[in-house]
């Protein structure tokens, strides 16, 4: 099944140059669009309402602690990418190995981090995960099955430090998410 599908999708690449134009900006690119609008959300929050660390700003950093994980599983799997194992049409490069996919796994993060206080960006951010992994499978550089660990790796990174921080919270102690101007 991993394998059909793989190949559905990359079957999407090759088809013109504006779809590959696509699959490799949405597959390469649009992640740091993506961060870069949640620095700049987390920025105007600040100003406007003064909160140090708005839902974009800890998503971004749940983000970034959910990447510590999915390096731990490429070293742990050695999984081979689809382009070394089989022919496909390769239109990005990595080197690394493939699960999980990183681009997905810090997505899901941001998606599952945010989901619970701003259902919107939470929604928003889960479609890009999945957009960013279907590109990824499409270049040739994953498997259908590195995209689902990535969304599991990085939504339950993200639901595990949001339980040590209501453990955290629960024993009195507070973990300052927002602070009013004063």
């Amino acid at each position: 099944m991993d394998v059909k599908i793989a190949l559905y999708l990359n079957g999407f690449a090759g088809w013109s140059p504006l779809i590959d134009q696509f699959i490799v900006f949405f597959g390469e690119y649009y992640i740091f669009l993506v961060a870069a609008f949640l620095v700049a959300l987390a920025i105007i929050r600040f100003v406007r309402k003064g909160e140090y660390l708005s839902i974009p700003g800890a998503a971004l950093l749940v983000g970034a602690a959910s990447l510590l994980p999915a390096a731990a599983l490429k070293y742990l799997t050695h999984r081979p990418r689809p382009f070394s194992v089989m022919q496909v049409r390769q239109l990005l490069s990595d080197s690394s190995f493939a699960f999980p996919s990183g681009h997905t796994v810090f997505l899901a993060a941001l998606a599952a981090a945010a989901f619970h206080e701003d259902r919107r960006l939470g929604v928003f951010l889960l479609a890009s995960a999945l957009l960013v992994g279907a590109a990824r499978v499409a270049a040739g550089i994953h498997w259908p099955s590195d995209v689902l660990g990535g969304l599991i790796v990085g939504a339950g990174t993200a639901m595990l430090i949001q339980a040590v921080r209501r453990q955290y919270r629960s024993r009195g102690s507070t973990v300052p998410v927002a602070a009013s101007k004063r």
